[in-house]
């Protein structure tokens, strides 16, 4: 059984935060009931952020909300940038790690538990929808050195390229 309240610093059950952006979004009550059906994770809150649009997902989490009220939160912000939006929910949010998700997920009862495990038993594992809180670096104290230059003094420069051709 959940915990009623979320509980912080618990070092057998650390808090897990998952963080739903929702934005138009139809399987907003799918993704919350799969995220409350998880078996063996106890100790959980959920930061739900709706960025108004013209859907009902705020309606929908208003509902869930008046019966999960320990662990659900609910903010309504416009926030047009995702980088803002993950900011903005690790401000809002408390666990020792961040599952970070979009408001037409589902989980398989055990999802959150097999991943949590694997980051808790090795340090450098990694998932591309989960942070751990304390190693998140502040965009405020990042240093950029300013002396990288290329063998012609310049500054190098640095290209990420996309490719989303998959054919």
């Amino acid at each position: 059984m959940m915990r009623p309240d979320p509980v912080l610093n618990d070092m057998n059950n650390p808090l897990i935060s998952v963080l739903i952006y929702d934005y138009e979004s139809e399987f907003l009550e799918k993704t919350l009931l799969s995220i409350l059906e998880q078996t063996e994770i106890l100790n959980l809150e959920i930061v739900y952020l709706d960025n108004p649009g013209m859907g009902d997902g705020w309606q929908k989490a208003i509902r869930f909300a008046d019966k999960y009220r320990n662990i659900i939160t609910l903010h309504r912000k416009n926030i047009h940038d995702p980088k803002s939006e993950l900011y903005y929910g690790i401000f809002l949010s408390q666990g020792k790690y961040l599952i970070t998700l979009t408001g037409n997920n589902s989980f398989s009862p055990k999802y959150f538990k097999k991943i949590i495990e694997g980051m808790e038993h090795d340090p450098l594992q990694r998932h591309d929808q989960v942070i751990r809180k304390f190693e998140w670096v502040k965009p405020e104290k990042i240093q950029i050195s300013k002396d990288r230059h290329s063998t012609k003094g310049q500054p190098l420069v640095n290209i990420l390229i996309f490719n989303y051709n998959y054919g």
